[in-house]
Order: structure tokens, then sequence, then C-alpha cells
């Protein structure tokens, strides 16, 4: 594939996540990418997350998660980074480091369980 048409291919995908986000009730577009000024693949309302979007036969997982992760400022620790990826004909799919998804599972059972003890009162 060439360079033109793996971009346009990157750019599509980008587009279909932030219609995903938006689906789902979250503001989301393609990130700004040019004249060093760099913005996520897509830029969202979903808090606490810094997106990249890979739409690739052969993924690089490791090298795609290193250049998430080097997004990131190393001082902020409250910034998840989220790989999105798809091939095609395929779905959509996420990668995010394991500590960062039990923290928000957790999370989102303290408010589950709050909510239950404030229904019954």
């Amino acid at each position: 594939m060439s360079g033109l048409a793996s971009r346009l291919k990157g750019q599509r995908g980008e587009r279909e996540v932030a219609e995903i986000l938006r689906r789902h009730g979250f503001e989301a577009r393609r990130g700004y990418q040019a004249r060093g000024e760099e913005e996520p693949d897509v830029v969202t309302a979903l808090p606490g997350f810094r997106i990249e979007v890979k739409r690739q036969e052969r993924l690089h997982i490791w090298d795609a998660l290193r250049q998430v992760d080097d997004a990131i400022d190393p001082a902020d620790d409250a910034t998840v980074p989220l790989l999105v990826f798809r091939r095609n004909r395929s779905r959509w799919y996420a990668c995010l480091p394991f500590e960062d998804l039990l923290e928000m599972t957790t999370r989102l059972d303290r408010q589950a369980a709050c909510g239950a003890t404030t229904r019954e009162e």
C-alpha cells in the first residue's frame, strides 16, 4: 500500500472511532496533527484517555503501544494510553494497561455500590 493510501486508511479509521464514540454519547473528532501541534488521533470528551488509532492488517503492537505511551508526558499519571485498532473485516479492539483497567473497574464497582445504597435509603 502506498504512503498516501495508508494515510487515507488511517484517517478513515480515526473517523470511524470518533463516530463510534459519538454514537455512545461522547463528543469526539479526529485530532489535528500538523506543523508540530500534535493532538491525539481522536480528541474526545471521554475523560482521562489518550487515544491512538491503528487501522492496519499487520499491527506491530509493541511499536503502537510505545507510540501512545511516548505521547503522554511522563509526569502525567492521570492519562491512560488507549490503543484502538482493527484490520479489514474485523471489529474494533482496545488495548490499555491492565492496572488502569483494574483501577477503572474498581471505581465503577464503588460507584455502583454507592448508587445501590442511595437507592435503598
